[in-house]
Order: structure tokens, then C-alpha cells, then sequence
């Protein structure tokens, strides 16, 4: 694309790339919900979508309109160099495979329930606090995610990824409902283990011990919350907590601090 004298074509595309990823967003739910009712594998479906987009006076985009079928037709020479490579990026990002029941199939245990269940619920939009404790104990559920995503990401070819990265942490506010991979996978990109390469070698060594595909985990990699203890086992049925009472001569002991 040609620009004037002036223009910050760096800006512009980044303003495209923001318009681009709240459509999606927008959609999002209902694309989930369809792919939840209507796709066995994740690894067996994909969609392109073509976006219209006009820029005006001030190179603002707006846009005009979603194809969810773009025309995938050569009928010039310009079509060829342009949908030719795009259309080998997008099966390669594709990275279809033939179904493996024991990766695709293994369920979600308690504790990987229960963690997915404590960020979903206790991460308010735009915080990072958590980025820290999402990765201090990576499940093979976490491992599984981060591996695919890892992988998804080698064979990107000329495609960007606009999300998730540290940059689209304020994005999570505009999701109908909080995803924990959404959560998960910003920790994992916006950290500096990551960066420094450190992140896939810790990886390698985990896929290397089968961990990724174990439903006993050892302990180390087996979730609980700070203020449970990892001997008893992790149950999603709800529980009614009482604060012990002290009486007779324990009550007696117990001294209440005076406030000065």
C-alpha cells in the first residue's frame, strides 16, 4: 500500500489490525457456541474471513463489510502473487492432522477444573495480577494449550498475531464471557521467560516426560489454591466451611490484642 509524505502507515495498520480484532471479538460468543454444538475436532476446522475496510480523509479505517466466503479466484496476474501465498500461509497455519484420540479426548481433571474455574471467576477485566500465578503451576491441560499455541504459532508464515499478546490485555473487557485460555495464553506471550526462549525448553522437557498427556500428574504440576492443601484431593462440589470455636479452657487461653 502507498502512502503520502507524512503518513504514519505504522499507525494506520495498527488502527486496521484494532478494527479487525474487535469484529471478531463481537462475534466471538456466538462463533464458540457453533463450534461447541457443531465441531467434534478443533483441529478439523477453520475459517477465512475477508475484511472490506475504507480508510478516509485522516487514513481512520471503517469498516465495510465481513466475507466470511472470500473469492479465492485468480483472474489476474496480481490475484495470483497476492491469494496464492496467502492460501499456502492459511493451510500451513492450518496444520491439519489426523485426529489423536488420546491428545484430543483427555478430560479435564478436579484441580484443572477448579483452576479454570478460580481465574474465570476471580480475574476482573484488564487486571494482571494474576499473569504471575496462572503460570506458577502449569497443568497438562495448560501444557496441552501452550504446546498447540506454540506450534500454531512456527507455521504463521506472512500472518500476524494480533491476539492474545501483552498489547490486548485491555481487550479481555470487551468479551461477553472471560476465557481461561484467553488468560492463560496472555501470561504465557507476555512473559520474559518467553521472550528469552527459556519457556519452550521447559516445554520440551515436559513433552519429553509425557506430562502433557498424564492424568496423574506429579504434585508439582497438579493445581491448588494457596489456602488448600495438595494431600486432600480437589472436588468441584460445594463445600460449607466453618471457623473452629474455641470453648472451655482453650477459650480461656485465647486472648484477644488490645488496640493501643
Amino acid at each position: 500500500m502507498h502512502y503520502p509524505r507524512g503518513v504514519d502507515s505504522d499507525k494506520v495498520w495498527r488502527d486496521i489490525k484494532e478494527l479487525v480484532l474487535k469484529t471478531i471479538i463481537a462475534s466471538e460468543n456466538y462463533i464458540n457456541s457453533q463450534i461447541k454444538a457443531n465441531v467434534r475436532n478443533k483441529e478439523c476446522v477453520f475459517e477465512l474471513f475477508g475484511f472490506d475496510v475504507m480508510l478516509d480523509d485522516k487514513y481512520k479505517p471503517w469498516l465495510i463489510e465481513v466475507n466470511i466466503s472470500p473469492s479465492l479466484h485468480s483472474t489476474s496476474g496480481l490475484d495470483l502473487n497476492i491469494k496464492g501465498p496467502m492460501l499456502c500461509h492459511v493451510l500451513n497455519l492450518t496444520g491439519f492432522r489426523i485426529p489423536n484420540q488420546h491428545w484430543d479426548r483427555i478430560p479435564l481433571t478436579n484441580d484443572e477444573k477448579s483452576k479454570h474455574a478460580h481465574f474465570m471467576s476471580a480475574c476482573p477485566h484488564e487486571e494482571t495480577s494474576y499473569m504471575n500465578s496462572i503460570l506458577e503451576t502449569l497443568t497438562p491441560d495448560d501444557m496441552r494449550m501452550i504446546i498447540e499455541t506454540e506450534d500454531e504459532f512456527t507455521r504463521k508464515g506472512s500472518f500476524q498475531l494480533v491476539f492474545p499478546i501483552s498489547q490486548t490485555i485491555p481487550h479481555l473487557k470487551y468479551f461477553s464471557i472471560q476465557r481461561y485460555y484467553n488468560l492463560l495464553l496472555h501470561a504465557w506471550f507476555s512473559n520474559p521467560h518467553y521472550k528469552a526462549g527459556r519457556g519452550i525448553s521447559m516445554l520440551r522437557e515436559f513433552a519429553r516426560q509425557g506430562i502433557p498427556f498424564k492424568t496423574q500428574p506429579p504434585l508439582m504440576h497438579v493445581w491448588t489454591h494457596k489456602q488448600r492443601s495438595l494431600i486432600k484431593p480437589l472436588t468441584l462440589s460445594p463445600k460449607k466451611y466453618k471457623l473452629p470455636t474455641l470453648t472451655g479452657a482453650k477459650a480461656k487461653k485465647k486472648k484477644v490484642p488490645k488496640l493501643k
